[in-house]
């Protein structure tokens, strides 16, 4: 069986040409760089040699330019096979090195099929020339090799500026669009969670609907407590698509902890302590961004305790010998601290990237959401963990001086 060694550092590359090959009745042998399909060459002694231009560690015109020098290889033939910014130049500095064609893509499978089928038989029948370099200074070839190199990584970069600016404009109409998705959202969720909260408070008033509909004021604390969730999923696109400058005031710590767990209370199987010390300053940061980390953090650690446990939401005050943030000395520390399972060291690496999750539901924004909040309020936001040790997550936040 014909033998072609085909030489590409894409995968996708070698696999789609790897069909068409063995479609055909060849063989593939595949390399992903020059020095690679160097040794191959040798061991396995290919009937053809097909090859791109651009490879790491050695580009196709070295490898030409390197079989050429080998004795065992010289007589096999070379061709190139490549896309990458090609220019006419190109095709002239291939085949003074040496190489029996030059293939441009995108081409059709047959006709790229027949190429081959020529090259292999004129090789048999001997019409088609040994191998031989017509460069054979070594200054003529390194000046000729260089302005090849210097020409197609200009194109590419020209190509990356192109590709960059049409990314840039992609991502932000989506982020146009995902605000606008949040905004046209959130008003119609906050409506449908506050007559869930009215219909909740009136239902007492109407004692006659108890026997035959007691399961409605149920039904309405879901209703109540799910479209909460989804506004705060709603908010975090928003402070993810939108630039939000803080606000900052005086913020006492214990009143903005119990109004995040009033809004987003624990459930019935997880018991909840708090520590918060009543002498302790308030933060200084805007209380909007604050609750909106602290509610990401709250529910991240519910939804790790699926199965019950206790969570820990302590607060405390930094020595000023401590690091606290770039604002200030003074700063406060809010953790949230879960007895769930933990995180894994691989988890821990990937936890703050946007729309990465490894849970069931959620959009992945919570994290670092709540760490841009923390940041643009001069502070940051910590985590430790372990498995099988629970983790814990911690708001280090400007403390306000003497009350402001």
């Amino acid at each position: 069986m014909t033998k072609i060694l085909f030489v590409d550092d894409l995968e996708t590359n070698r696999y789609l040409l790897r069909t068409v090959l063995t479609a055909s009745g060849y063989e593939m042998l595949e390399a992903s760089n020059g020095v690679e399909a160097l040794d191959l060459a040798r061991r396995e002694r290919p009937d053809l040699i097909l090859s791109d231009i651009l490879m790491p560690q050695m580009d196709g015109f070295t490898l030409c330019r390197e079989c050429q020098r080998d004795e065992t290889l010289r007589a096999i033939p070379f061709v190139f096979y490549t896309a990458t910014y090609t220019d006419p130049r190109d095709e002239e500095l291939a085949l003074s090195l040496g190489a029996a064609r030059f293939i441009t893509k995108p081409i059709e499978n047959e006709e790229f099929l027949a190429i081959l089928r020529e090259v292999l038989e004129n090789h048999e029948q001997g019409r088609l020339p040994a191998g031989h370099s017509t460069l054979e200074e070594e200054t003529v070839f390194y000046r000729l090799y260089n302005e090849a190199l210097v020409r197609k990584l200009e194109d590419k970069m020209l190509d990356l500026e192109k590709s960059n600016r049409a990314l840039a404009a992609s991502e932000d109409q989506l982020r146009r669009l995902a605000s606008g998705v949040a905004h046209e959202l959130r008003n119609p969720l906050g409506v449908i969670h506050n007559v869930a909260y009215h219909l909740g408070q009136i239902l007492p008033q109407a004692p006659e609907m108890a026997p035959q509909h007691a399961h409605i004021r149920e039904h309405l604390e879901i209703l109540e407590r799910e479209t909460q969730v989804a506004v705060n999923i709603i908010s975090n696109l928003l402070y993810y698509t939108t630039a939000s400058r803080p606000d900052p005031r005086p913020v006492p710590v214990a009143d903005l902890v119990n109004r995040v767990l009033e809004r987003f209370p624990a459930p019935a199987n997880v018991r909840v302590t708090r520590d918060l010390p009543p002498d302790l300053p308030p933060l200084r940061a805007d209380p909007a961004h604050i609750e909106q980390a602290l509610a990401n953090l709250l529910l991240n650690a519910y939804e790790a305790m699926p199965s019950g446990g206790e969570l820990l939401v302590i607060s405390k005050q930094l020595s000023v010998t401590d690091h606290c943030s770039p604002i200030t000395d003074h700063c406060l520390l809010i953790t949230v601290k879960d007895s769930g399972p933990g995180i894994s060291p691989e988890a821990l690496t990937h936890l703050f990237e946007p729309l990465v999750t490894t849970k069931p539901h959620g959009i992945g924004l919570g994290l670092p959401v709540s760490r841009r909040l923390a940041e643009v309020n001069g502070g940051r936001l910590e985590v430790e963990s372990e498995p099988g040790q629970g983790a814990a997550f911690t708001l280090v936040l400007p403390a306000a001086k003497d009350g402001k």
